[in-house]
């Protein structure tokens, strides 16, 4: 079975804001030897990601070798980790194409529940609104393989969002507010968490309360 969801980001939440929420459920996934394949957000690099997950969630780059899969889509130096996948399609067709043999041969290899987190804003940088045709046939790809898929773009492009909704299991929005970050659930509807990083926990844990 998998689970869809989209998620929308505010124009001022960083790339270790949304971290704070997303990634401890991904490094469970990776903690529990489950596959995952991500697409990051242009500007954050390989080394961010495994940064990330070896430094705060304690995840073995071993490891990360063996269960991560990191695409990128722009210039690659020579000799990148073995998880590091370009993404050299010159249409969105082909980009596709190559996505699903790196979900599937993963999923052959590790098995099928894989997490994947895409950021959908990546996709629409390269390749324009092209690329909103083919979303739907992404989340057909997701449900073949099952486990975990998390759709993620800005306000850039509202329509998106809006498009993908129907679709998807989840919707929420990570915004902030006075420096803090804000999380709730627009498809089902939620009440309004605040979240921030627990004291009491070394890794990166959020700790999430009620606004009242």
């Amino acid at each position: 079975m998998t689970r869809l969801y989209c998620g929308r980001l505010a124009l001022n939440v960083t790339f270790h804001e949304y971290s704070l929420v997303l990634a401890p459920a991904l490094a469970s996934f990776l903690a529990k030897n489950r596959p995952y394949v991500l697409l990051p957000s242009i500007g954050i690099t390989w080394r961010n990601i495994r940064d990330l997950y070896v430094k705060y969630y304690g995840i073995s780059e071993s490891k990360l070798g063996e269960l991560m899969r990191i695409l990128v889509m722009g210039p690659i130096e020579i000799e990148p980790p073995s998880y590091v996948k370009l993404l050299s399609g010159q249409s969105c067709q082909e980009t596709f194409k190559e996505f699903k043999e790196i979900v599937h041969l993963l999923a052959e290899e590790k098995g099928r529940h894989i997490a994947r987190l895409l950021r959908a804003d990546t996709l629409i940088a390269m390749f324009g609104e092209e690329v909103f045709r083919f979303f739907e046939i992404w989340t057909s790809c997701f449900k073949e393989t099952g486990g975990l898929a998390m759709l993620i773009a800005k306000p850039v492009h509202p329509h998106l969002i809006k498009m993908l909704s129907p679709m998807v299991d989840m919707h929420f929005k990570i915004t902030k507010k006075h420096g803090c970050i804000m999380l709730y659930g627009k498809k089902p509807e939620t009440p309004l968490y605040a979240v921030q990083p627990d004291p009491e926990k070394s890794a990166l844990t959020p700790k999430i309360m009620p606004v009242v």
